[in-house]
């Protein structure tokens, strides 16, 4: 009998309370990663050889860009280091996190969290291009 009572007396409370865990549910649903074009940039620019520069492991993965980019051909910091790059990210398969922000292109793609550096219709082929200002 008590427990009757106290469901009709809080029933409004119970009702703002299921609201608010269905509420933050749907939330962290929403807040899955877009796959797309990210921000990329050198963690160690100073690396003398090329090969090191571009691993990779040596690029970090920036701000989410949108689904397309106006790209200006393929990324080629080594030769021009001015040049801002992104990398075409499929993250259809992304887990582990809640988004590849500030992790490397390595470690973002790894069997971890399963992300993918995909070539776009943008004539890149090897899914990376260079940002436009």
């Amino acid at each position: 009998m008590k427990a009757i009572t106290f469901i009709k007396n809080n029933t409004i409370a119970m009702s703002i309370a299921l609201a608010t865990v269905i509420g933050f549910s749907a939330f962290n649903v929403l807040n899955e990663p877009e796959s797309g074009w990210y921000e990329v940039e050198f963690i160690n620019p100073n690396l003398s050889d090329p090969n090191d520069r571009n691993d990779p492991s040596n690029l970090e993965i920036g701000n989410y860009i949108g689904a397309s980019l106006p790209s200006s051909g393929d990324c080629q910091p080594i030769n021009s280091p001015n040049d801002r790059c992104a990398a075409n990210l499929d993250l259809s398969n992304f887990s582990g996190a809640t988004t590849p922000t500030g992790m490397s292109v390595a470690t973002a793609t790894s069997s971890t969290h399963n992300a993918k550096v995909e070539p776009s219709g943008t004539g890149t082929s090897d899914g990376y291009a260079k940002k436009d200002e």
